[in-house]
């Protein structure tokens, strides 16, 4: 169905992907330098962050290393994702010490966000220089960029958000059943960040119903017995 509409259905050039992989590896960077000035120099990351960081450490700490180490006192994907850095602690131990692994994992999900942004963009056949600046918008936000560096959760919480949001608008335009699959795997990833994400997602399917009952196009597919039109 994407080739119904002016929007491309995949990143098709190399050149797209090779800006905004190489944007993502900057912002990747610059989140990360200011983590770890935050954590060597200041001193001040965030108790949750260090909190998450000390529970993967207990994972491998412990004999014989067990994932329940982890709890439930929070939702465990933060910490899952900071096991393997953890692992790399007694190669330096401000890793661990100093919660410095957190501020990679929440980095790396602020840059995967920029490049869902500017492959949305993209998609939507919107120019190179509305997508950097509305993208700019967003990253350079002074309340999104720290959480994108302190190691909290709420960064990869974020990207899973615009996740679903980018998928959902991307579904309204071409139909394609992959992108509500996305969604769910976004959703499934969100809750195993925040709570929060349970009436994110109620919402998400009051948007999907609303669609299919007043969209034209899925109007009719379902009047067609689900059945697309050749």
């Amino acid at each position: 169905m994407d080739d119904e509409l002016p929007i491309k259905p995949k990143l098709t050039y190399l050149a797209d992907r090779r800006w905004i992989i190489s944007f993502a590896l900057l912002l990747f960077l610059a989140e990360s330098a200011y983590g770890f000035y935050q954590g060597l120099i200041l001193q001040v990351l965030p108790a949750d962050a260090i909190s998450r960081v000390a529970n993967a450490y207990y994972v491998v700490a412990v004999q014989p290393p067990r994932l329940s180490s982890i709890g439930l006192i929070w939702n465990p994907l933060p910490s899952l994702l900071e096991l393997p850095f953890v692992a790399l602690a007694p190669l330096w131990k401000p890793l661990v010490s100093r919660g410095l692994v957190s501020c990679l994992v929440t980095a790396a999900f602020s840059a995967l966000t920029a490049y869902v942004l500017l492959s949305a963009f993209l998609k939507f056949q919107i120019s190179k220089t509305y997508a950097l600046f509305f993208t700019f918008l967003y990253i350079l936000h002074p309340y999104i960029f720290y959480y994108g560096s302190n190691g909290m959760s709420e960064s990869i919480f974020f990207f899973f958000i615009i996740y679903c949001i980018c998928n959902l608008t991307l579904w309204f335009a071409c139909g394609s059943g992959s992108y509500l699959i996305r969604i769910a795997f976004g959703l499934a990833g969100g809750f195993l960040v925040r709570y929060e994400t349970i009436p994110f997602a109620v919402g998400i399917g009051v948007c999907i119903i609303l669609n299919i009952l007043f969209n034209t196009r899925e109007s009719s597919y379902w009047a067609a017995g689900g059945r697309r039109f050749e």
